[in-house]
């Protein structure tokens, strides 16, 4: 391998012309080192990476090249893995932060790598979307183009992920009806949520129901003995499997009287092999929007969506099946002045409907796994986000979005909803109304110029779609909330600090309500600017 790579670099350097090689040399690389800690499926690692970024004309390119090893001394080798054609693609994906092209807003601009910010037409739909919430436990790969054509025509499309099911699939088409307004296209998908849960194996089924998560060859032990049902001769551990070894299995004369024989003739109670595509549950929303721009600073927009989904068990708790709804922005309201920005809309939706549907929190409530079996099938229950739209009746109120700059010492920004009308109430058994839904969302960042020491400094807390967005005793799985701390150790040196902090189902308390339990990321390291 090493060789190969030597061979490569020096037929690059043969091949590309002197031209080439100057031009580069106009655009010095940046290089970054790191060594710190970071803590992945519970464990903690010390990390040890390279992170060089080119940049060419309107390309740029970084890399993300690093090793996680244990207190043991142990390789953390998932990232690391050439065994196939798919091991080898997805390792070499790994080892790429972005490549880009232009910038947003240029005629053509697209990024592959990591995703951050990522909203579609006002927002109805795809809001602040984060592909990178799970960093660097779980790192996706995805890709953001647009392409404005002569005619003023936009197309937009985003990929969540290249190298595990993406999470947001979205296409827009952009029209301008005069120069002053603008009609817009979308259509978003999941094209399967429970693609979320973890596969370490890459065999297409959940570890939560894979005897053997590290072994993609088997994934079911019946009897629990340790040994794949595949290559255990008593797969269900009541005596030898004999109807899958004789050629007539009506003939068990073969074997004597002391040889325990399977007394049922069958493997008693196997384990079924359940993959993805037996779990899966899409969601889909399609969204128009038209905008009026008064000027470059302000304008005023109508937009609607529609979510769809397929499940298989789509009744509500009230006995009525049912399906996701609609969502009306009849009017918005959105602009900047100076450092200050400002977005209102009046919200109006019918039941199974929440806005923004897709937003920062989004690939950690994509589908969450219960600690319980309602159905009584031997699986723990999963959970996605479009089975919790059954609770969200008829809403209608107001959202807020404020953001600023404070004497060029703060950034703020501000995001509120209030919605009242009706509420599914789990312990009542009944839709209730005049209840509210809310939402809050809020990030802080520091100019830090003119603080000595503190290279920077931001943080953020979302929680949305809850009757009390600022009740802190009390999250769910729709609470999220973090910061990034980076301090000047030297003139070439930052410690870096990230934490981020959000929530899962862990189970029903003697009162009937949900308990979540706090998941914690932490990533701290050393950067080293060569």
């Amino acid at each position: 391998m090493i060789k190969k790579n030597i061979v490569l670099l020096f037929l690059l350097a043969a091949i590309l012309p002197k031209s080439f090689i100057d031009n580069l040399k106009e655009y010095p690389p940046i290089w970054t080192g790191s060594f710190g800690t970071v803590v992945i499926d519970g464990d903690i690692y010390n990390q040890i990476s390279m992170r060089p970024e080119f940049n060419y004309r309107n390309w740029g390119i970084g890399f993300d090249l690093y090793l996680y090893i244990d207190a043991d001394g142990k390789l953390y080798d998932e990232t690391w893995k050439f065994d196939s054609w798919k091991d080898t693609y997805r390792t070499i994906l790994d080892k790429f932060r972005y490549i880009r092209y232009g910038y947003p807003g240029d005629e053509l601009y697209f990024r592959v790598g990591s995703l951050s910010n990522i909203s579609v037409g006002n927002g109805i739909l795809v809001s602040n979307y984060s592909n990178a919430m799970e960093y660097p436990a779980e790192k996706k790969i995805g890709i953001q183009f647009s392409k404005y054509l002569d005619s003023g025509i936009g197309i937009d499309y985003i990929q969540s992920d290249f190298r595990k099911m993406p999470g947001l699939i979205g296409l827009t088409l952009n029209y301008p009806v005069s120069p002053n307004i603008n009609f817009g296209v979308s259509l978003v998908t999941d094209i399967n949520q429970t693609g979320a849960l973890d596969d370490s194996d890459d065999d297409n089924v959940p570890d939560f129901i894979d005897d053997f998560p590290n072994d993609s060859d088997y994934s079911r032990d019946t009897d629990g003995d340790g040994l794949p049902d595949e290559l255990d001769t008593d797969a269900d551990g009541d005596g030898f499997d004999w109807f899958d070894y004789l050629e007539n299995p009506s003939d068990t004369t073969v074997f004597n009287d002391d040889f325990e024989l399977d007394p049922d003739g069958i493997i008693t109670n196997q384990k079924q092999i359940v993959t993805f595509s037996d779990l899966k549950e899409s969601i889909s929303g399609i969204g128009v929007n038209l905008t009026y721009h008064i000027n470059e600073n302000f304008k005023f927009y109508s937009e609607f969506a529609q979510l769809i989904s397929k499940c298989n068990n789509c009744v509500h708790p009230s006995g009525e099946d049912w399906g996701p709804g609609y969502g009306l922005t009849p009017i918005g309201f959105k602009g900047h002045y100076g450092p200050f920005s400002f977005k209102m809309e009046y919200r109006n939706s019918e039941r199974h409907f929440i806005y923004s549907f897709w937003d920062r929190s989004y690939e950690l409530n994509r589908a969450i796994l219960n600690n319980i079996d309602n159905n009584n099938d031997g699986i723990p229950d999963i959970e996605t986000k479009s089975q919790q739209l059954y609770k969200y009746g008829s809403l209608e109120g107001l959202y807020i979005d404020l953001g600023g700059s404070i004497l060029n010492l703060i950034n703020v920004g501000l995001s509120y909803q209030d919605l009242t009308g009706e509420m599914w109430s789990d312990s009542n058994q009944q839709w209730e109304t005049d209840k509210k839904n809310r939402s809050f969302i809020t990030n802080i960042g520091l100019n830090t110029a003119k603080i000595p020491k503190l290279k920077y400094f931001n943080g953020f807390y979302q929680r949305a779609n809850t009757r009390n967005p600022l009740d802190f005793n009390s999250p769910d799985e729709n609470t999220v909330y973090g910061y990034n701390l980076g301090v000047d150790i030297s003139e070439s040196m930052v410690l870096v600090y990230k934490a981020r902090y959000s929530y899962k189902f862990n189970g029903i308390d003697s009162n009937g309500d949900s308990i979540f339990k706090q998941v914690y990321s932490m990533f701290v390291e050393t950067q080293v600017l060569f």
